[in-house]
């Protein structure tokens, strides 16, 4: 899908996925790592903008409790 897109966008921007769960050793979370792991590889091979949502999300849970975003 990027290989078709790219050339007929100017900007292709990579969402990561997430989990709201602040255990890592949760099985689904440590699934959406791996994905998370696999779109960063694929914004650096594609020149591809990534917008860290796994990232932001771990950062606001380290100064609020998770259950606050809802």
């Amino acid at each position: 899908m990027l290989h078709k897109t790219k050339p007929v966008v100017q900007v292709i921007l990579l969402l990561t996925p997430y989990y709201m769960e602040p255990n890592s050793t949760d099985s689904m979370r440590a699934r959406m790592d791996d994905y998370c792991a696999i779109f960063r590889q694929l914004a650096e091979k594609n020149g591809c903008i990534l917008m860290d949502f796994k990232d932001l999300y771990e950062r606001f849970v380290s100064i609020r409790h998770f259950s606050s975003i809802v």
